[in-house]
């Protein structure tokens, strides 16, 4: 059978209050007859968590339309799709462009030529203001039809409107190029290349090395591409400093053009967060701290309402930064005050929670809770990671969980336990890869030390550890990103 459709559930989920209002508003004007059938109708998926057609049917039974519920949907889809256009065309630049076309369209059809060349003034002014080359073809081509309706054409007429459109066409091929070698470089950033092989990191600086040669795009959405690439260059080099600067003059063109962050309402969010992620990197905490408060207040300005999720992604970005900075300056008490409110949140929105953050999320508010003494909530929250259905996930953090899950029975004196618990361990990451040098070492420390009863001699032991692990631990550095394992030796001798 036939599975039902989630479409329309999802756009109704994914509009904001106003949106919702609006929709019965237009519901009451264009939906002609039946508009009460299919307001109800929406209310109903409206109403639902998860969409469930048996239920719904259930719910319409003394509906005129349940026996024909896809047909119902399908044109309460297009109606909901109509409003969100009338909704939105009257605020977005590039829908008041597409419409103005529209009149003089209409306006030419009619034989109003003076009124339709007053529209496509607008238009031409409109593009010209926000760099909106890809509607230059549609406004060339109105143009062109009044033109030609008015009179023969002179020369210098001609060559007044090719040439306009000629400019805007090569414009808009160059932006197409920096958008092409910006994503080449965006594309190697998520895909984990390796940048320590020659052959990659040479790719990267003929990449960026191109963008420099090729300057500052006059486009401001060129101009995204071409900051974004440039900090995620520097960023992949291992040179926070770099990024930060071309991340601070990316903010500075959102924030010096507002319309810009209209049309790019989520690339300004990302753009922020990876400005805080390179001054978390650089130690500086004082901006980190000014710009979580500045992403806490977003959902607040109009230009970001009606983003779907927003205030979940807000916590994502802003929890995660701020337990970071937190930890990475040894303010464990700070974090621990912060861990009712976010615990509070998670299980209002855990749902909604992208898996990778809320399971970092656990890892993180374990860690803090180890870090204050409390082993066992810490371990309660490892739990939570350890359950069956995540154990293909982020490998990564699987196996620090596991490093810490150890540690965390051995605070505890579960002695009995950790022979056995050590064996699965080391089972488990063999499946993921060979050993590691850390990992070894762990196993082999906890072996002795849980056999070791005489502090003198539990003390050398610490000390040993830790000195094994100063060895490599610039060979290992991104297990010290989950858990500071020196920090933790030395508080023991």
């Amino acid at each position: 059978m036939k599975r039902p459709s989630e479409e329309l559930f999802f756009l109704i989920k994914s509009l904001t209050k106003s949106e919702k209002r609006y929709f019965k508003q237009y519901a009451h004007r264009h939906i002609i007859g039946e508009q009460n059938n299919y307001v109800e109708l929406f209310d109903r998926i409206e109403s639902q968590d998860k969409y469930n057609e048996q239920e719904l049917k259930v719910e319409l039974k003394d509906s005129s339309y349940v026996d024909y519920l896809a047909v119902a949907k399908r044109y309460l889809y297009q109606q909901v799709l109509e409003s969100l256009h009338n909704y939105h065309q009257v605020h977005a630049i590039e829908e008041k462009i597409k419409k103005h076309i529209h009149f003089a369209k209409i306006l030419w059809q009619k034989k109003l030529l003076k009124s339709a060349t007053k529209e496509l003034k607008k238009v031409k002014k409109w593009i010209d203001d926000h760099f909106l080359w890809d509607y230059l073809p549609e406004y060339t081509t109105m143009q062109r039809r009044i033109l030609r309706s008015q009179k023969q054409l002179t020369p210098i007429e001609i060559d007044k409107t090719y040439l306009f459109l000629e400019k805007g066409l090569f414009n808009l091929a160059r932006s197409n190029d920096y958008w092409r070698k910006s994503h080449e470089i965006i594309g190697m950033h998520y895909a984990k290349v390796n940048v320590a092989e020659s052959t990659t990191s040479k790719q990267l600086e003929q990449i960026s090395q191109e963008l420099k040669v090729m300057g500052l795009p006059t486009q401001p959405i060129a101009q995204i591409d071409y900051y974004k690439a440039l900090a995620t260059y520097r960023f992949m080099m291992g040179d926070a400093q770099g990024a930060v600067e071309y991340n601070q003059k990316l903010l500075n063109l959102f924030e010096e053009n507002s319309y810009i962050i209209n049309l790019e309402r989520e690339q300004y969010i990302a753009t922020l967060n990876n400005y805080l992620i390179d001054n978390h990197l650089l130690k500086n905490y004082e901006v980190l701290e000014k710009g979580i408060l500045k992403l806490r207040a977003l959902p607040k300005q109009k230009e970001f309402r009606g983003i779907p999720d927003l205030e979940v992604k807000i916590l994502e970005l802003t929890y995660s930064l701020q337990l970071n900075v937190y930890i990475a300056q040894g303010e464990f008490d700070k974090a621990l005050e912060i861990l009712p409110l976010l615990q509070k949140s998670i299980a209002k929105h855990k749902k909604r929670i992208a898996l990778h953050y809320l399971l970092t999320f656990y890892y993180l508010i374990a860690y803090v809770y180890f870090r204050n003494k409390n082993y066992e909530m810490s371990l309660g929250w490892l739990e939570k990671i350890r359950q069956p259905r995540y154990k293909n996930l982020l490998e990564e953090l699987m196996i620090a969980t596991n490093r810490l899950y150890l540690i965390t029975h051995f605070e505890l004196g579960n002695y009995l336990l950790l022979d056995s618990l050590i064996a699965a361990v080391k089972r488990v990451h063999a499946k993921l890869r060979s050993p590691s040098k850390l990992e070894q070492l762990l196993f082999k420390y906890i072996k002795k030390l849980i056999n070791t009863v005489e502090s003198k001699k539990q003390k050398a032991l610490y000390t040993a550890f830790a000195k094994d692990l100063l060895a490599i631990k610039q060979e290992e550095q991104r297990a010290w990103n989950y858990f500071d394992y020196n920090q933790w030796l030395m508080e023991k001798v």
